[in-house]
């Protein structure tokens, strides 16, 4: 069996009983790409199969406002896509956090900041930034540390004072209570 291919001015031969079906592929690849080139479709052809998309946060427009009390964790999400893949990193104030430490850690590729034993110095402005050859985006995160809240409550009551009236003669039993209220206390 004898096969004829034509295309862009190359003409190839090939029988089937001397060239194995392997090479046969791969010439008729080469033969395609050859033909391809010849009119300058490779480049077209790469780009249909190298496009990229530039790097997007879904609600990056809004700016969250999380809230976490203190010694508590609390993990921010950054849901970054794109095509390639888009680099993220994490910035507090705008400062980048380029290292993790015991208290902030960078998880999931960059997809999430935990921050563990938050404290009221790690109030602010936190931001991902995604970025790739096609674009970035940034999302904005205004955290707020929140103290904890104690209720105080100093009851005293003395239950049992005996008032005896001498002049009377009859003894009386009362309660005096005292109540003092303070209503929050950060620490």
């Amino acid at each position: 069996m004898t096969l004829l291919l034509i295309g862009g001015g190359f003409h190839c031969w090939f029988s089937l009983s001397i060239v194995p079906i392997l090479t046969l592929f791969t010439s008729l690849i080469n033969l395609v790409l050859k033909i391809l080139k010849s009119y300058h479709m490779v480049e077209h052809l790469i780009s249909c199969f190298s496009q990229s998309v530039p790097a997007k946060i879904d609600g990056s427009e809004n700016i969250a406002k999380p809230e976490v009390i203190i010694n508590d964790t609390i993990t921010l999400f950054c849901p970054a896509t794109g095509i390639p893949i888009p680099d993220i990193v994490w910035y507090i104030n705008e400062d980048p956090i380029t290292l993790n430490t015991s208290r902030l850690t960078i998880l999931d590729s960059g997809y999430k900041l935990e921050i563990r034993q938050s404290n009221m110095d790690d109030t602010g402005r936190y931001s991902c930034r995604a970025k790739n050859i096609a674009g970035d985006s940034e999302k904005y995160f205004d955290l707020s540390v929140l103290g904890n809240v104690k209720f105080l409550y100093i009851h005293v009551c003395m239950f049992f004072l005996l008032q005896i009236n001498l002049f009377q003669g009859n003894p009386k039993v009362t309660q005096w209570c005292l109540i003092v209220h303070w209503s929050l206390q950060s620490t």
